[in-house]
């Protein structure tokens, strides 16, 4: 194993409870992406053979890197989306770890090893990170000095375990910070709306079911959302 760089095998300990620590911080990052990069950054301090990384998630049926340690990893990644191969696109299609050989030995997905050891990546190690028994992405290492052994293996699997989780997790968490934010947008336009209606109902002797008829009609006529028409009503009073 590498010194000076990276945690050894013995120190579990040590290694868990950084995990533990990048765990912890996750509810409290107002933004995945910021915790994602960290996620990235720890792996490259943590393994070592890794000298650049990167977090590729899943999002609407494409794979997309969301955070990197840094422009490196960002630009390898992409030359494995552009061609459509690469460990990082097997490991999320497998559900399976996929280690490289030497890129000068690697016979795989040619053109995106010619394009990485142009990069000056030696060797790559893709490990897929699966929560809630569905893939959610793949973490990304990549050694510009030689191929991954069995040592880095061990860290990484024990590591993208750990990240899997925080990743399905964190996007859980953002999703329904998102629900949150779409019901309350839904009730704020449920209250214009019904002011609006209060409105025209006073001024028109309308019911509340004539009174929506007549919003709703103003607003296919200018072809514009309702809450907007219902808003207009309640600053202006005007609606025709």
């Amino acid at each position: 194993m590498s010194q000076g760089k990276g945690v050894p095998v013995s120190e579990s300990e040590q290694f868990s409870s950084r995990i533990g620590e990048l765990s912890q911080t996750l509810l409290s990052d107002e933004c995945i992406d910021g915790f994602l990069a960290r996620t990235a950054r720890l792996s490259v301090a943590l393994i070592p053979a890794c000298d650049t990384s990167s977090v590729s998630v899943v999002s609407d049926g494409k794979v997309r890197t969301r955070a990197s340690s840094d422009e490196l990893a960002e630009r390898v990644d992409r030359h494995q989306y552009d061609h459509g191969e690469g460990p990082c696109l097997e490991a999320i299609e497998t559900g399976a770890s996929v280690r490289s050989a030497p890129f000068d030995e690697e016979t795989r997905w040619r053109r995106f090893v010619t394009l990485a050891a142009a990069e000056g990546v030696a060797g790559s190690y893709s490990v897929p990170l699966e929560a809630a028994e569905r893939t959610v992405g793949a973490l990304n290492l990549y050694s510009l000095t030689r191929a991954f052994g069995d040592d880095d293996e061990e860290l990484s699997e024990a590591f993208a375990a750990h990240a899997a989780v925080a990743v399905a997790n964190a996007d859980a968490y953002h999703k329904a910070r998102e629900l949150s934010r779409h019901l309350e947008e839904a009730l704020k336009s449920r209250d214009l709306i019904g002011q609006a209606k209060g409105i025209i109902m006073e001024r028109e002797r309308v019911t509340a079911d004539q009174a929506f008829d007549m919003l709703r009609k103003v607003s296919q006529a200018k072809n514009v959302k309702l809450r907007e028409v219902a808003e207009l009503v309640v600053l202006t009073g005007t609606w025709k």
